[in-house]
């Protein structure tokens, strides 16, 4: 019956039907913001036989936060989506029902939530990379504990359990992909360790090249 936000990549489509399915599991509805509904429009526009209609999906809603200017786009999704659009004011007076699907950004909305003093915030991000995400991260602990919830997924709590999984392959990974597609000359450009690769491709045949600061990349 408590409070349930969860928080994801706003373009990680995979895990939010993955929380989806979470809700539906635990009979909530979740409740995404308009950009989402916006996203997964096109989507559907894009690749219908891929992705449904969102509003062909039962078990998602769409949460009206209090704006004074909506843009166009999101003036249309809040009408398009009347019907199964939720308050703050339902959200406060039903809480167990519902799956806040929010982030960082979204978090001053939980002062509209009267009443809600207790609940569960699912951190299903990636760790912070640099200081201002660690800024960031140290921001929304900080709302989490203001509002009385409990953090689960917390990325440097070496005792909360990892709720992300990376979509980077690793370097093994790349190695066999590399490998796999043979190519005549490979040039390592978004890597701190460019010589890794003359290790991992030694005796496969495949020339290395390495990108130099204002010269011609060479490739015949």
């Amino acid at each position: 019956g408590s409070l349930v936000v969860a928080d994801f990549g706003p373009r990680n489509v995979d895990r939010l039907y993955s929380f989806l399915e979470l809700a539906a599991s635990t009979d909530r509805i979740l409740l995404v913001q308009p950009k989402d509904i916006h996203l997964l429009t096109m989507m559907a526009l894009a690749d219908p036989a891929v992705f449904p209609d969102p509003l062909t999906l039962p078990g998602i809603g769409l949460y009206a936060d209090p704006k004074s200017a909506p843009r166009p786009w999101e003036v249309r999704v809040r009408s398009t989506w009347q019907s199964r659009t939720v308050g703050p004011a339902q959200v406060a007076a039903h809480p167990g029902d519902y799956v806040l699907a929010w982030s960082l950004w979204d978090l001053n909305d939980l002062l509209d939530l009267e009443g809600v003093q207790e609940g569960v915030y699912i951190y299903s991000n990636s760790r912070a990379y640099d200081d201002e995400q660690e800024a960031d991260l140290d921001r929304l602990r900080n709302w989490v504990k203001h509002m009385g919830l409990t953090l689960v997924g917390d990325p440097d709590a070496p005792d909360q359990p990892p709720l992300h999984a990376s979509g980077h392959a690793s370097g093994p990974e790349l190695a066999r992909f590399v490998q796999s597609v043979h190519p005549r000359v490979l040039v390592p450009i978004h890597t701190e360790n460019p010589a890794w690769w003359e290790g991992s491709m030694a005796g496969s045949g495949i020339r290395i090249v390495y990108p130099e600061m204002g010269q011609p990349l060479t490739i015949d």
